[in-house]
């Protein structure tokens, strides 16, 4: 029910689901090995792009090396108008390991995306996570101290079964027999 709460009330929002066996390139982006040139992950491409001008949409299609001097002109607007916030979904943060938990610092830190010369993700970039504490799941691993501290706020949810069917399996047209059970 966490993301799927998220995601009623953020339905723009842009959704990174978070695997041990994921290439970190989703994360922190890539290099073209050939050219040498920085590709952005595909998250950060998207938020700058919904905060572009068409003119600036249209340079960064014409050569991708344009969307770090495009984020800086977005980040500089930003800091006037954070009237809609751009939420990104770090989907089940505590089941990776520490190795892709670390993947996302920087990210959640500073709102920065460490390839090239970097992307500076607008003032109104929102990060989110989701996870199960170790005590409900066995494939989950402790937030590192440093990360956890990143994070605003962190709310820890007990189930609760009567609210799960009344705000939940009833609305959503659950079939009884899983309501029962």
């Amino acid at each position: 029910g966490k993301t799927e709460r998220i995601r009623k009330l953020y339905p723009d929002l842009i959704e990174l689901k978070l695997t041990n066996n994921m290439f970190p390139e989703k994360v922190v982006g890539s290099t073209n090995i050939q050219t040498g040139e920085s590709i952005p992950p595909d998250y950060a491409k998207q938020i700058i792009l919904s905060a572009s001008t068409e003119e600036e949409r249209k340079a960064v299609e014409e050569n991708i090396k344009n969307i770090y001097e495009i984020a800086d002109k977005i980040y500089e607007r930003s800091k006037e108008d954070k009237s809609k916030k751009q939420v990104i979904l770090l989907d089940e943060l505590l089941n990776v390991n520490p190795h892709v938990q670390s993947l996302v610092y920087t990210l959640v830190l500073n709102r920065f995306v460490e390839i090239g010369k970097g992307i500076k993700l607008p003032e109104n970039v929102v990060v989110v996570a989701t996870g199960n504490q170790q005590k409900y799941s066995q494939t989950s691993y402790s937030l590192a101290e440093p990360l956890e501290k990143r994070f605003e706020h962190i709310i820890d949810m007990e189930p609760k079964v009567g609210e799960w069917i009344k705000e939940y399996a009833i609305p959503e047209k659950l079939h009884p027999t899983v309501i029962g059970y």
